[in-house]
């Protein structure tokens, strides 16, 4: 069986990916399951623990199998992953991605100076890892996503958006809005809806992947990097 982890930020980044990867399996045999570590970065002393959100509904015919990990923060993701690398190593994994968003801890003059040190100190062989941000957040991609507002109200138009909030989710770069999560919401209010990272599910379920994956990858590099990682190694034959 082919073996991928993805260590994530948070919950939401945990369930979009889960979703995307969902989406882009497209009917073939796939097995997820999800875990959130927890604790063990402060001192030597302190183990980290990790408990199961999601078992994955194993099959006897899934070639592939994805692990995600919610790490509990951005600047934990590369720590937690390198923590767990000689595990997954041992246990077979060919392909580590590791997804967080860039907000709030770094400002977007700051962003070429994260890429080019994510993958300092961080081993590449025998498991190659790919790092993927959301620029700033990964709210930005749902806005782009902007055909999925009418999914939560109808109310929620371009046209509404442009006018109350002064940017078009569609014409606009939506990497360059400093808080798109609060953009998000803003959107949504404008409908009498709510939007926050514990009520994103909806939002989730919402969100056309096709568009996704034919479309909106297309604007965002890193989307696109994570899509065609994801693909990539869908196209894996099974071990």
């Amino acid at each position: 069986m082919n073996k991928m982890a993805i260590f994530v930020e948070g919950r939401t980044e945990l369930e979009f990916d889960s979703k995307l990867i969902h989406e882009i399996a497209s009917g073939r045999s796939v097995t997820i399951e999800s875990r959130k570590i927890r604790g063990g970065t402060t001192t030597a002393l302190r183990r980290s623990r990790i408990e199961l959100i999601k078992v994955g509904d194993a099959q006897n015919q899934s070639t592939h199998f994805f692990l995600l990990f919610d790490c509990g923060n951005d600047q934990l993701v590369k720590s937690r992953m390198i923590d767990e690398y000689r595990s997954l190593e041992k246990a077979g994994y060919q392909k580590i991605i590791c997804h967080r968003d860039v907000a709030p801890t770094v400002p977007h003059a700051d962003l070429a100076r994260l890429e080019a040190g994510l993958p300092y100190g961080v081993r590449t062989k025998p498991i190659n890892v790919t790092f993927v941000l959301s620029v700033m957040e990964v709210e930005a991609w749902f806005l782009a996503e902007h055909g999925h507002f009418a999914r939560i109200d109808p109310a929620i138009t371009r046209e509404a958006i442009s006018s109350g909030l002064g940017f078009d989710p569609h014409l606009d770069d939506m990497q360059t809005r400093p808080t798109p999560a609060r953009d998000l919401g803003d959107c949504y209010a404008l409908a009498g809806k709510h939007y926050d990272k514990f009520t994103s599910q909806a939002t989730i379920d919402a969100i056309d992947y096709v568009s996704v994956f034919c479309d909106i990858a297309k604007k965002f590099p890193h989307l696109g990097r994570l899509c065609d990682e994801i693909g990539g190694f869908l196209d894996l034959a099974a071990a």
